[in-house]
């Protein structure tokens, strides 16, 4: 299983070729977008964070289908929502949370076996 540990204000993107990952960092693209991308395949966990949001996750393979397990958390007393957002596989999913602490788990699975898995700030309300 590997691991990823994700800094403030850099941009993530995983690619899984067998047991090798290649992974590229974008600095003006997150401060640009205040998101991040996290795209990875089976046996994949990552922790990202932005100012603001946090959230982690495994990734995980079985029968033919990709499953993520994870959560995200607002950590900032703003007026703005966290949401953890993408695709599993063949699944789109959101979730959002709103309000400093506010903290939910996901649990989504699809035909596949790679994601693309989003965390952003958004105003409450919006």
């Amino acid at each position: 299983m590997k691991r990823i540990a994700v800094a403030v204000c850099t941009a993530l993107c995983i690619s899984a070729a067998g047991s090798a990952a290649a992974i590229a960092a974008d600095r003006s693209a997150a401060d640009r977008a205040g998101a991040y991308t996290v795209q990875g395949g089976c046996g994949y966990d990552y922790d990202i964070q932005i100012s603001g949001a946090r959230a982690g996750a495994s990734l995980w393979c079985s029968g033919g289908k990709i499953h993520l397990d994870g959560w995200v958390r607002d950590n900032a007393a703003d007026g703005q929502c966290a949401q953890l957002y993408g695709n599993v596989g063949s699944k789109s999913f959101e979730i959002s949370v709103c309000g400093k602490g506010d903290e939910k788990e996901v649990h989504v699975s699809g035909t596949g076996s790679s994601a693309n898995v989003y965390l952003r700030r958004y105003a409450s309300g919006s």
